[in-house]
């Protein structure tokens, strides 16, 4: 999928992440059973106090219950 072309402050670093691209998240849970979740980036925004990137990600797919994922 192409990238979005975006304008962003010359001061501001490159977002990693792109509207519209797929991502994905791996993480151990408090039991200790890895977990995966698949989404897309559906919206990007500069957190100016931490100084970096947030995105907002509709989950699609996981471990989680199927209530949880549209």
């Amino acid at each position: 999928m192409p990238r979005i072309k975006m304008s962003i402050p010359a001061l501001l670093p490159d977002p990693k992440f792109a509207i519209g691209e797929k991502v994905g998240e791996h993480w151990v849970d408090e039991f200790g059973k890895e977990c995966i979740e698949v989404g897309v980036i559906v919206g990007i925004c500069w957190h100016p106090k931490r100084h970096n990137w947030e995105y907002l990600i509709n989950w699609l797919a996981g471990d989680g219950e199927s209530a949880v994922y549209p």
